[in-house]
């Protein structure tokens, strides 16, 4: 088992290199100043600042990979979890692994990277867990999954972009905080809950936990205040009408209900809640001041009607950028997750009944005790301090972001002509060419000079000793990513029909049964072309209509839905 490295070592530990930086910059008069003001041992602090090595720098000529090479890997890591593709223990490995055959052996040649190493140069099962003890940033958790896309469209620019937009409007309109409301709506599947803990008998090889399974979809459109509060939800169900024995009394009188053929919510449902629900409610309560919409950028959202309908009434609709809901919006943040969870509890007795399908009126029952659990003041306040709304704090959606390193200030020195070397590694960045160049040729132009090296010359031949380490170590890496990527891109691309298929690793192609296949391969293309080009046809004939067959078809299905839609409201 190997044991964890304290924070209090590793706070100590950045405390000492603080103090010994301070001394060596002039920000400390001495190594008694910086030990005072730090509470440091001031012996310590010396020790360090004359060459001395920690306990952890001590042993790294034991470790596998070296100091430089380990930094890599750490910045490889925190791209990696910026962009959302963390590696796991396997990947890792093998990465470190790849790093350190290369450089063992020089192993540049394709052939020979099937040798094996003896087992004193391989890395250990337990390389990665005492890898991740020895940086203490590093944490194993399991992932919550997220859609790619979420990952590419939250740039720091678009959240910046947004924060600022709505900065500007909440002063300019001067919308107070009971006048800002969030609406989204979230689907659930009837039948599925959640995974829980259980306790089970180990001498069975089993983990499996039933569920009814999935039945019907409901969608509710829910909606929350700034200033703590929520208003009712309109719930949607799968069904041509919504029956009254679906709903429990408690709620038949302040909640809203509907209902369509699928159980999502559209564009007629979006102007519904709209009309019925959010602008009655909110009235009173803006007393003829701008309220603020907050809501994502779905479809009945951002309908014709729906916009009109916003102007008319005062309503200021602000919608979030694609992508971005699980930062910026309150109810993803930090009301639909535990709703959720609360939600899985309360339909719990009736999966310990073992019952293999659940009626709509004890899910709503289930749903109705969740929501009273989760949307309380202190719930929702956080669901907006979460999001950086209120207060107004847009780093809490940032801090997901890479955060670009703030320069310390330096006490002014005289200037020297070694000043270029502590211009070249700053920070992680590659350096720039020309100040490597010139920070070069000065180099050379000790080492011709044939004088003992300056201090700054020497720290300056270490840097370069250990970038030249990070530069293998990132090229390395880089090569593993590629070839990665070669090798899907030579399966995607590999032809699995067609002649050519048939034909590819033969070279005496004049026989019976070559023809054969080709032959059926030419007419298999064929069949698949007539089909495309049938497809093209009828999407050239549809497009030919005139306008009229058109608005008409589409009234018909809009007459439709409306019979389909039944809002239940008891006055």
């Amino acid at each position: 088992m190997v044991r964890r490295k304290s924070l209090a070592a590793a706070e100590l530990n950045t405390r000492l290199e603080e103090a010994v930086l301070g001394v060596q910059t002039g920000k400390y008069k001495s190594s008694y100043e910086a030990g005072k003001i730090l509470r440091l041992n001031k012996e310590t602090i010396a020790r360090r600042v004359n060459g001395g090595l920690s306990r952890s720098q001590a042993r790294q000529q034991q470790q596998k990979l070296s100091y430089a090479e380990e930094k890599v890997l750490l910045k490889w890591i925190k791209e990696l979890t910026i962009s959302g593709y963390s590696p796991g223990h396997r990947l890792l490995k093998e990465i470190a692994e790849e790093i350190r055959t290369k450089r063992t052996y020089d192993l540049d040649d394709a052939s020979l990277l099937s040798l094996r190493l003896p087992p004193q140069f391989t890395l250990g099962q337990d390389w990665v867990p005492r890898f991740i003890v020895r940086h203490p940033n590093l944490s194993v958790v399991i992932g919550r999954r997220i859609e790619s896309v979420r990952m590419d469209g939250a740039t720091k620019p678009v959240l910046e972009a947004w924060f600022n937009a709505y900065e500007k409007m909440v002063q300019k309109e001067e919308i107070k905080p009971e006048n800002t409301y969030n609406m989204d709506e979230s689907g659930f599947s009837i039948g599925t809950m959640e995974s829980t803990r259980i306790i089970l008998d180990s001498s069975l090889r089993t983990k499996h936990q039933a569920h009814p399974g999935r039945q019907e979809w409901v969608s509710l459109v829910e909606c929350i205040c700034g200033d703590g509060t929520s208003l009712s939800p309109l719930g949607i169900f799968k069904g041509k009408n919504v029956l009254q024995n679906w709903i429990p009394n408690a709620v038949l009188e302040k909640w809203f209900f509907s209902a369509n053929t699928k159980g999502w919510t559209s564009n007629l449902h979006g102007l519904e809640w709209l009309k019925r629900v959010f602008e009655p409610a909110t009235r009173t309560k803006a007393n003829g001041q701008y309220r603020l919409l907050i809501c994502d950028g779905h479809d009945s959202h951002i309908s014709g009607s729906f916009i009109a309908h916003c102007l008319l009434n005062r309503i200021i609709l602000f919608i979030l950028p694609p992508h971005t809901s699980h930062l910026l919006q309150p109810l993803d943040v930090a009301i639909f997750g535990p709703l959720k969870k609360r939600l899985t509890a309360a339909l719990q007795h009736l999966n310990e009944a073992q019952l293999v399908r659940i009626q709509k009126y004890e899910w709503m029952e289930a749903y109705i005790q969740a929501r009273s659990e989760v949307f309380n003041t202190q719930h929702i306040e956080s669901a907006w301090r979460g999001a950086g709304l209120f207060p107004f704090s847009p780093q809490r959606a940032l801090r997901t972001m890479a955060q670009e390193p703030i320069p310390e200030a330096k006490r002014p020195a005289t200037p020297t002509p070694y000043d270029v070397f502590d211009q070249v590694f700053v920070n992680s960045s590659p350096p720039n060419a020309t100040i490597l160049q010139e920070a070069n040729k000065l180099l050379l132009s000790t080492i011709d000079s044939c004088t003992i090296p300056s201090t700054p010359v020497r720290k300056y031949i270490r840097k370069l000793a250990s970038g030249t380490e990070q530069l293998r170590a990132k090229s390395i890496v880089h090569q593993h990513d590629a070839n990665n990527l070669r090798s899907i891109i030579k399966k995607r691309t590999t032809r699995t029909k067609g002649k050519r298929a048939i034909l590819k690793g033969h070279f005496h192609i004049s026989t019976q049964e070559l023809h054969k296949a080709v032959v059926a391969a030419e007419l298999d293309t064929k069949t698949r072309a007539k089909k495309r080009v049938g497809i093209k046809g009828r999407a050239v004939s549809y497009e030919a209509e005139n306008e009229e067959d058109i608005e008409e078809e589409a009234m018909d299905e809009l007459e439709s839905e409306i019979e389909d839609c039944i809002i239940v409201d008891v006055e």
